[in-house]
């Protein structure tokens, strides 16, 4: 019995140490990747910057919104590179909600898709937050009204997700409860 419990231990230390770096230049070339990261972050944070001073935010949002393994890539990354990244999704979602923003339901669903579980699961900044307070309450506000917008299949879908990601992060945003409500309360009346 004790060898099965000491082959056990050995097996799940092994598992474990599997993923760490062998040696210091295999360290230092997982920081540089995590600075290349950074790096590249912040030059698409500048793009998208600059496609808005261009009036191209509408190409930069159907971009993003198809943007898969950049998204599924973005919850494990590091947490200056999820800032990059949350700023961007918060620049077009704010983007999206304006009047002239002229961008299908269905990209509009997918960018929501992709992104909120980032917005969720980011690491917001500790020393210095990410979004300021404001911006985080505009950025919810927008949300709400996007997905308020969608179709009610869509709606739950979006919002199935949300809370999902939304209860199993230690973040308390986006806060999208109101919005749940709301189409909790119109699903009600349908029955």
């Amino acid at each position: 019995m004790q060898n099965k419990e000491d082959l056990h231990c050995k097996r799940l230390i092994h598992q474990s140490t599997a993923a760490l770096p062998a040696s210091q230049s295999q360290l230092a070339m997982a920081n540089n990747n995590s600075v290349l990261a950074e790096k590249l972050a912040q030059e698409l944070l500048w793009i998208t910057n600059k496609l808005g001073m261009c009036s191209a935010m509408e190409e930069a949002f159907l971009q993003w919104s198809t943007a898969t393994n950049l998204a599924a890539f973005s919850i494990s990354a590091h947490p200056r590179v999820q800032g990059s990244l949350v700023k961007i999704s918060a620049l077009l979602f704010k983007e999206m909600a304006k009047e002239d923003f002229d961008i299908s339901h269905q990209s509009r669903f997918k960018s929501l898709i992709l992104w909120l579980p980032l917005l969720c699961y980011a690491m917001n900044g500790v020393d210095t937050p990410v979004l300021s307070a404001s911006e985080k309450a505009e950025v919810e506000r927008v949300l709400e009204k996007t997905i308020s917008s969608l179709s009610r299949l869509d709606q739950e879908v979006v919002l199935a997700n949300w809370l999902h990601d939304y209860t199993f992060s230690v973040s308390d945003w986006p806060n999208l409860q109101n919005c749940y409500d709301a189409w909790c309360d119109s699903s009600r009346k349908l029955i």
